[in-house]
């Protein structure tokens, strides 16, 4: 290197100048690669309901533009001197309109979210917003905040009830004196059960909103290409779970395979693990004994071959299962007659 000039680039090797010799003869992608990446600047890989909030915000925000500040373009409803006001008056003006959903008022954590949404869009609208953001971020909550005060935003919070012994024994005595609709309390109560000892999240044993077949993925999505969708149910099947035999009883092995995380491979955070719990029979407190509730749930959907007797008194470690039963879910509604037909939905209502 002589003076301030860099070095001559080295150059490439025989192996790279075929590749580019092939690209030189690709018309159609050469042509494509001529062309601006402009793709990739609205591409958004969060979860489908992350992409559905930052497009209701923005389509908001600009109306709201228009209508307190009879702007009509883009550039104007995203400029770098006004954008701060901007912003603060629309979360001001939101907060005004907006009804809560557990008081007549919403809560400022509603507020924060539409900020953090709609700054996802003047990030890619402003492209000298990263000298500002900073300020941007710290005024706007700033703004938040007095609003918060001024108009008496609401603080409640959802009720927290505490699974315990106690409410499920009270739930079990309850169940027991039905005389109606007893497999779809069985259903209920097997959930209860399974959320209380694992400790698990519905989402990883239930099929809740979002997580169903034919659901849009979360991830590496865009607006403008066709969105994939769930080709399997989160849900515990039967086939997750493995009874073996043992001196006490029948135990149960209970194999997570969906855990709460990003599902994007392509994110640094991308989480795809599966979680096994073993559970030893009871002796005593049995409507918490969880491998007999599953055992006789399976029992109940034909996924063993072998009769009650044999499983019951027989000396094989492991018990030969249907396999074609096994892809059912292990949570499943049924109907007034006992027999299960549905994937077994947990209601969720998000705050």
């Amino acid at each position: 290197m002589t003076g301030n000039r860099p070095a001559k680039a080295a150059p490439v090797s025989k192996k790279t100048n075929a590749k580019f010799a092939a690209l030189a003869k690709n018309t159609e992608l050469l042509t494509h690669l001529q062309t601006p990446a402009n793709e990739s600047k609205f591409y958004d890989h969060s979860a489908p309901s992350t992409v559905a909030r930052r497009a209701r915000v923005r389509a908001n925000y600009e109306k709201f533009c228009e209508i307190v500040f009879g702007e009509t373009k883009v550039e104007d409803m995203y400029h770098v001197d006004t954008i701060v006001d901007h912003t603060c008056r629309f979360i001001e003006g939101w907060a005004s309109m907006s009804e809560g959903k557990l008081e007549e008022k919403i809560k400022a954590g509603t507020l924060h979210q539409q900020k953090e949404s709609l700054a996802w869009w003047i990030e890619e609208f402003i492209p000298t917003f990263k000298t500002i953001a900073t300020y941007w971020h710290t005024r706007v909550s700033r703004h938040i905040h007095l609003v918060a005060v001024q108009q008496q935003l609401s603080t409640a919070r959802r009720a927290k009830n505490n699974l315990g012994e106690v409410e499920l024994e009270l739930f079990f005595d309850r169940i027991m004196q039905e005389s109606s609709g007893v497999a779809v309390w069985k259903q209920h109560y097997l959930a209860w059960v399974i959320a209380f000892i694992t400790g698990a999240r519905p989402g990883s044993f239930t099929v809740t909103q979002g997580y169903q077949r034919g659901a849009v993925v979360g991830g590496a999505v865009s607006a403008e290409a066709r969105l994939p969708t769930r080709q399997e149910s989160h849900t515990l099947r039967l086939k997750d779970l493995e009874f073996s035999r043992h001196k006490d009883g029948i135990a149960c092995t209970l194999t997570f395979r969906f855990s709460k995380g990003h599902q994007d491979p392509y994110r640094q955070i991308y989480i795809q693990s599966e979680r096994k719990m073993f559970f030893p029979p009871k002796k005593q407190r049995l409507h918490l004994d969880l491998s007999l509730l599953l055992f006789a749930e399976a029992y109940a959907r034909g996924y063993f071959i072998d009769s009650l007797d044999e499983l019951l008194h027989g000396t094989n470690r492991y018990f030969k299962t249907v396999s074609e039963i096994g892809e059912q879910a292990v949570l499943v509604a049924a109907d007034t007659e006992g027999n299960h037909r549905f994937a077994y939905k947990f209601l969720v209502h998000n705050g």
